[in-house]
């Protein structure tokens, strides 16, 4: 893992990204052996996604699981950009919070339970946008 450093004014960030680490319950397997510096952000952290697969499917029973988890992805991603508004206080809160601690992100490997993909798939866990968007975009 190689740690980001801050860009000059209008130069893109350039980094190898950190990994994204799928959370264990296996007896004996610990997080810090193996990610040290590893942060989790899953549900029910404060970096967690608000919108569920659950949900995805409640609302399109057509959906396959992996269809599910990747809208939840997307509705994450377009959350955090601002071009989709969730009125509950508490998520409005926690969008700011999450926006104002991208830079604590930058540089480590971030934990969730989500499945790691097939080889060539894409990565369909709001973990993986965390990464790219704290080591690829000025904060």
């Amino acid at each position: 893992m190689t740690a980001p450093t801050r860009p000059t004014q209008g130069a893109l960030w350039t980094t190898t990204l950190p990994t994204r680490i799928r959370l264990r319950r296996t007896r004996g397997w610990r997080l810090q052996a193996q990610a040290p510096g590893a942060i989790v952000v899953r549900r029910p952290s404060r970096y967690g996604n608000p919108f569920t697969v659950t949900d995805a499917l409640a609302e399109d029973p057509t959906l396959t699981h992996t269809q599910a988890r990747a809208r939840c992805t997307r509705l994450f991603a377009l959350w955090l950009d601002g071009e989709i508004t969730l009125t509950d206080p508490t998520t409005v809160a926690r969008r700011a919070w999450i926006l104002d601690h991208l830079p604590d992100l930058t540089g480590h490997p971030l934990a969730c339970s989500c499945p790691h993909p097939d080889p060539g798939q894409p990565d369909h866990c709001h973990a993986a946008h965390l990464i790219e968007r704290s080591n690829t975009r000025p904060h």
